[in-house]
């Protein structure tokens, strides 16, 4: 798991909220990859920290989860700064 610590702000890299999101909505990650018409292996590695958030599938999740993409690339600048 990526995770950055500053001062007491603790920052997590955005594939580790959506491991919970994906275990709360009691599906695979295969299913959850498919609802994001991406790779399972491209889920997996940023599900474990391995890649980067893309800004199209920041788009995708925003649609899901009827959020804006700036919540979910926010969460991605965020750790990257604290790295």
């Amino acid at each position: 798991m990526s995770k950055a610590e500053y001062k007491e702000l603790v920052a997590f890299h955005p594939g580790y909220y959506l491991k919970e999101i994906i275990e709360d909505m009691g599906i695979t990650q295969d299913e959850f990859a498919k609802r994001l018409e991406t790779s399972g292996k491209n889920l997996s590695d940023l599900l474990n920290g391995k890649s980067k958030l893309s800004n199209e599938i920041a788009l995708k999740l925003s649609i899901m989860f009827g959020t804006s993409t700036d919540v979910w690339l926010n969460l991605q600048k965020l750790i990257m700064r604290k790295l």
